[in-house]
């Protein structure tokens, strides 16, 4: 398993611009249905496993794993067996 600092990381984000910036858990097995934001958004997993879907592509993201998605893109999210804590940060 990948260890990632999740205070560093918060910090790293903050400088890349990012304005909101937090640490999510999800419980096992959560579904975040499909919506989009008016903001980009980056995930960065610390611990657990997410399914993230944007259109006919899912991606499982583990610790250590990031994934940027765009403002207005729709997408969806299913955690794993043992929920997902993860960082987001978003830029406004």
């Amino acid at each position: 398993m990948a260890f990632v600092s999740e205070k560093s990381s918060i910090e790293a984000l903050k400088q890349q611009g990012y304005q909101q910036v937090y640490t999510w858990h999800a419980s096992p097995f959560e579904e975040d249905h499909e919506h989009s934001h008016p903001f980009d958004t980056h995930l960065l997993v610390l611990e657990g496993e997410i399914e993230i879907s944007i259109g006919d592509q899912a991606t499982l993201l583990k610790p250590g794993n990031e994934l940027n998605i765009l403002r207005q893109v729709p997408h969806s999210g299913k955690a794993g067996k043992d929920g997902c804590k993860y960082i987001v940060a978003e830029k406004h």
